[in-house]
């Protein structure tokens, strides 16, 4: 049977003052604190990419699992927004950085919230159908990307009392 034997993360170091997104874009400090309670978000910086992110996820599985790269059959990444227009398709690149086997399947999921939830099922599926026993499934949306920080609804939905 497949399960999940470890999870790991990356948080990008860029950070976003959810506070001062609440003063720029008049909103009750109050409310993000006492309702949101969240006073910072992580935010891609530059240099960062979907890519880089997943890489260091995996960097971060290592830190506490012993992972054979070699013995990973199939890489699994969901997002909506893929660095360069999803081409060539960012599994690929992952699967070059970590430096797996040319007998590795890669491929692109494109799903954003519920991405993880269906990347489970369809990796757990894959991985069933094709008798693979480890694989890596990553996701990662950097949604700052595409949002328009001076749009109040988007940039500051954390922010937002209900109307």
């Amino acid at each position: 049977m497949l399960g999940i034997r470890s999870i790991a993360s990356y948080l990008p170091k860029g950070r976003v003052d959810n506070l001062e997104q609440a003063d720029r874009f008049e909103t009750d400090r109050e409310f993000v604190e006492q309702k949101i309670g969240v006073s910072s978000l992580p935010r891609f910086e530059a240099k960062d990419s979907v890519v880089s992110a997943s890489v260091s996820a995996f960097k971060s599985l290592c830190e506490k699992e012993s992972v054979d790269p070699a013995e990973i059959e199939c890489v699994v990444l969901c997002t909506q927004n893929p660095d360069n227009g999803g081409l060539p398709h960012n599994s690929a690149l992952v699967h070059a950085e970590l430096g797996l086997s040319e007998d590795c399947a890669c491929f692109d999921i494109g799903l954003g919230c519920s991405g993880y939830v269906y990347g489970l099922s369809v990796i757990q599926s894959f991985m069933a159908a094709n008798s693979m026993k480890k694989g890596l499934l990553f996701t990662c949306d950097p949604y700052s990307r595409i949002l328009n920080p001076e749009d109040r609804t988007p940039a500051c939905y954390l922010a937002t009392p209900p109307l």
